[in-house]
């Protein structure tokens, strides 16, 4: 996965830095703000930040904005360029205050509301009127000027008026609401993506239920009036109670759809009654697919892949693998030679019996990674996990561990089992854990990212820490924290409630209580050129 440019080694002086935040902004026109003034000496020139901005994640250019005015101005375009609301609260908040800030809507090019979001978390998602969110965009639809990307995520189609705001892309969720065949949906010309997919959630008992005609008008303006199209969806996340007739997409002819040289593929496999055949032929030709090197899928789909040496990243999460296919699954990894990331579902039985030959077979097989994300839906009990980690030392390039399991209350801390992974695998950059409970909002019951801080010698010092989850009494905690390693201190902030203090060391601590810490949250927008086949 591209996770950016490494910056560890870019050093200067703090008279420096201080110079560089002081730049004015650039007076030509374009996109981003300008501002009238003069410009210090030494400073750089706004398109160099610009470039900077290119490669940082959300939450950084949001920290980058912060340290000066200036830079706040100037970077106002790349935090607000893709604005995500998603839960309720966020669509309140946030279209409450575009209300009032013509200006910020100016910036907004790509705009996705999930009013009542079924992935809402920690808490499940409060009720709101999804009437009073499609006002809103109306209202500030005016003010829009550049958007050009809209999708809609709620429980009901929106109001018909609303497609009047839209321009170019639409995606949208449908519920339990039959089609409005006369709908301004179907009115758009010279859309490049469209996207109509029914909602999660919508129950159903049917395994085949009986498939749902789209409207003439919606054929109509696909085939007929948008020939530049780029990204069509049509799927359901509820297939056992509604399922979209989509046979006449076949007649459709879209050059632009076109990916001469796909280097990502996604296979969503979503059968929860059946597990994937043993084998699945593809029929792919021995020139195809030269430069993919991102694939999402079941392992099957790799066994006749003609370039395997391009493949590094490798997502195997859309159905777990059991210990009986093993002698499938290896063979295929190994032909992954030059795999550094991989993200794979494991299914363990019987969590008493000794996994060190099933761990093992997997570890042995992709010697080249660097970032590993083991997934482990079944109770994962501190045994099995010290069979799994101490075993971690065949990844001799591993930076970056990450353990998805299921959750049992008498586990022990989050903290405790980072701790436990760095002990025996001190050479780990970050380790990430989410603890997994089929009951809880978005079947996550708490999560906990932790990044290693060396010392001048290169050996692990602190964990930076930042956990949040949904406790067994009171509310959903956010605590960030810094837990010194040998005979360090924490600092930090925690869950809301309490007191006490913390000390360093390796052993099992829990957080100094002080205070709550919100996330802030800016959406990540994709660029690469992707081919998606949806099966569901």
């Amino acid at each position: 996965m591209d996770r950016g440019p490494n910056y560890e080694s870019i050093q200067l002086p703090a008279s420096q830095l201080k110079t560089i935040f002081q730049i004015p902004l650039s007076t030509r026109t374009s996109i981003y703000a300008s501002i009238s003034t003069s410009p210090s000496k030494g400073s750089l020139p706004p398109d160099i930040f610009r470039e900077i901005v290119e490669f940082l994640s959300p939450a950084d250019i949001l920290s980058f904005s912060l340290t000066s005015t200036y830079l706040r101005m100037l970077l106002m375009p790349a935090l607000y360029e893709t604005v995500t609301l998603k839960s309720s609260r966020n669509c309140r908040v946030t279209l409450s205050m575009l209300k009032d800030r013509k200006d910020i809507c100016g910036y907004i090019k790509k705009l996705a509301v999930r009013p009542n979001y079924y992935l809402a978390w920690p808490r499940p998602d409060e009720q709101l009127s999804e009437d009073w969110v499609v006002s809103m965009i109306e209202y500030i639809s005016k003010d829009l000027t550049t958007m050009h990307t809209f999708d809609w995520d709620g429980l009901e189609l929106p109001k018909d008026s609303l497609w009047a705001t839209l321009r170019v892309n639409v995606f949208t969720n449908v519920g339990t609401q039959p089609l409005d065949p006369l709908s301004s949906l179907f009115d758009f010309n010279d859309l490049s993506s469209f996207s109509l997919i029914v909602r999660h959630g919508l129950g159903g008992t049917e395994l085949f239920p009986d498939l749902e005609d789209l409207p003439p008008r919606f054929w109509d303006m696909l085939l007929e009036r948008c020939p530049d199209l780029q990204e069509l969806a049509i799927c359901s996340f509820s297939s056992s109670a509604r399922v979209f007739d989509f046979d006449k997409v076949i007649s459709g002819h879209w050059p632009k759809t076109a990916h001469p040289h796909p280097r990502y593929i996604r296979f969503l496999w979503n059968f929860k009654r059946w597990m994937s055949p043993d084998a699945i032929t593809m029929g792919l030709a021995p020139y195809a697919l030269p430069a993919l090197d991102t694939f999402i899928g079941v392992y099957q789909q790799l066994a006749d892949l003609p370039h395997p040496l391009a493949v590094e990243t490798l997502d195997l999460t859309c159905e777990p693998v059991y210990e009986s296919r093993l002698t499938t699954v290896c063979p295929i990894l190994l032909r992954l030679e030059n795999l550094t990331s991989l993200d794979i579902w494991i299914h363990v039985f019987d969590t008493s019996r000794d996994q060190s030959y099933f761990f093992y077979s997997i570890l042995v097989s992709c010697p080249k990674l660097t970032d590993f994300h083991f997934m482990c839906t079944t109770s994962f009990t501190v045994k099995p996990l010290k069979q799994l980690i101490s075993q971690l030392y065949l990844l001799p390039h591993l930076k970056r561990f990450s353990l998805t399991k299921g959750h049992k209350y008498i586990d022990e801390s989050m903290l405790s089992t980072a701790l436990r992974i760095l002990k025996y695998n001190p050479g780990l950059k970050q380790i990430n854990i989410r603890w997994a409970r089929e009951r809880c909002p978005n079947h996550l019951k708490q999560e906990g990212a932790y990044d290693v801080v060396p010392d001048k010698q290169g050996r692990p010092e602190a964990l930076m820490v930042v956990e949040r989850g949904i406790p067994l009494v009171g509310n959903p905690f956010l605590r960030k924290f810094r837990y010194g390693l040998y005979g360090g201190s924490g600092s930090g902030d925690g869950e809301e409630g309490g007191g006490g203090k913390r000390r360093g060391g390796m052993r099992k601590v829990g957080p100094r209580q002080a205070g709550f810490a919100p996330y802030y949250y800016l959406p990540c927008v994709a660029t690469s050129r992707q081919c998606t086949i949806d099966g569901i």
